[in-house]
């Protein structure tokens, strides 16, 4: 398995611990960085991985060029950090021309389907990054903020997010409607208490048909699903 990662910001070395916590030896993480925004011996620096095999390249050429030259070789993943030595409409419109420019790469029939991940730093840029194909995007600043006004609210929160994010902590699953017996239920209410006698925690659902994700929803309000949807739950986490 081959992930490359274009740009760098502080999420950068978190970035790389979690994948080499995750994956193994047969992966190779391929940093691509502009030495005239961050200096690349700082960057190896800050990368701590004892499993997967990670490159830093250094490039001042354009997003065309860098994902002309990150197709060298298959790939799987690309991860765009945004850099924060300047304005963050700067650094968004530079994410973003990065984005078109490995969407317009991973259309070529010797690279496949690659999976497009993106940081942003200004939320309103969020539907500019759609736009580009991008398959996940995370807004950092406004995911910090949201934390942290939920734990000022409740500090009980805060081992929540411990377990979700932890990699033997609970996860967040799409399961089988038939699982939960959804098809039969009249309300999500029932769905709830079935998924609690599993020891599972019921929190939405998708209707496979259309692509609609709804969360929290009400629990009395009438429902209809199908064996083909699923259900949206909060359960164990890997163990080992």
């Amino acid at each position: 398995r081959r992930i490359v990662i274009v740009g760098w910001s502080d999420l950068g070395p978190r970035v790389v611990e979690e994948l080499d916590e995750f994956l193994g030896s047969n992966t190779t993480v391929e940093i691509l960085i502009d030495p005239d925004k961050v200096d690349a011996a700082d960057v190896r620096e800050s990368l701590h991985a004892s499993s997967i095999h990670v490159e830093v390249t250094e490039t001042r050429e354009g997003p065309e060029v860098v994902a002309e030259h990150a197709a060298r070789v298959s790939f799987h993943e690309v991860i765009v950090l945004g850099y924060r030595d300047g304005a963050p409409d700067e650094a968004d419109a530079r994410t973003l021309l990065t984005l078109l420019a490995f969407r317009r790469v991973r259309q070529e029939e010797t690279v496949g389907p690659v999976r497009m991940v993106a940081e942003l730093l200004d939320q309103r840029h969020a539907p500019l990054a759609v736009a580009t194909g991008a398959d996940d995007f995370i807004v950092s600043d406004e995911l910090t903020s949201l934390m942290l006004a939920q734990l000022s609210e409740n500090k009980d929160l805060s081992q929540v997010f411990v377990d979700l994010f932890d990699r033997t902590g609970c996860s967040i699953e799409l399961r089988e409607a038939l699982q939960y017996g959804a098809h039969k239920a009249s309300n999500f209410g029932d769905i709830v208490l079935t998924a609690s006698t599993l020891g599972h925690s019921a929190i939405g659902y998708r209707r496979t048909g259309t692509g609609e994700v709804k969360v929290n929803p009400s629990k009395s309000a009438p429902l209809s699903l199908t064996v083909d949807d699923e259900i949206i739950v909060v359960c164990p986490g890997i163990t080992n």
